[in-house]
């Protein structure tokens, strides 16, 4: 993770899911041609490793309000390199609106959602929506609430 200096922008790079190959442990029963079983181990695998490169920064950021815009582009070693763009506009540090497309992905695009931050009894109360367009999946609504102490 690197703040560059200039306004707010930063980027960070990850790479995830980096590792030795993996193998189940035991072994399952096999049906052969001929109608015979053999007992067979699971073969290895190697882990989902994917190299992240991510940036965002507040185009706009006055005392009212915020407008911050993000980008990641993902390398997985085993599918096609996709990206990620967001955005969210912050209305007082209560009122937050978010939208999102994907590029290149199989099955996620679009995405867009909102959010509350409401102070209550000195405490902060957290309450947040968010819409999935999934192509063959069907569309999902996520709700999420968060009572902060």
């Amino acid at each position: 993770f690197y703040w560059t200096g200039y306004k707010s922008l930063r980027f960070a790079v990850s790479l995830v899911n980096f590792g030795n190959d993996l193998r189940p442990e035991g072994s399952y029963l096999k049906e052969t041609r001929e109608g015979n079983t053999t007992e067979s181990r699971y073969e290895a695998f190697s882990p989902p490793t994917t190299f992240r490169v991510g940036t965002a920064m507040e185009i706009i950021d006055t005392q009212q309000y915020a407008l911050t815009t993000s980008m990641q582009i993902n390398h997985p070693v085993d599918n096609a390199e996709n990206a990620v763009l967001g955005a969210e506009f912050n209305y007082l540090d209560m009122l937050f609106l978010r939208g999102g497309y994907r590029v290149n992905f199989a099955e996620e695009t679009f995405t867009f959602g909102a959010g509350f931050n409401v102070p209550f009894a000195a405490k902060r109360l957290k309450i947040d929506y968010a819409f999935k367009e999934f192509k063959t999946l069907g569309n999902t609504n996520q709700f999420s609430f968060a009572f902060h102490f």
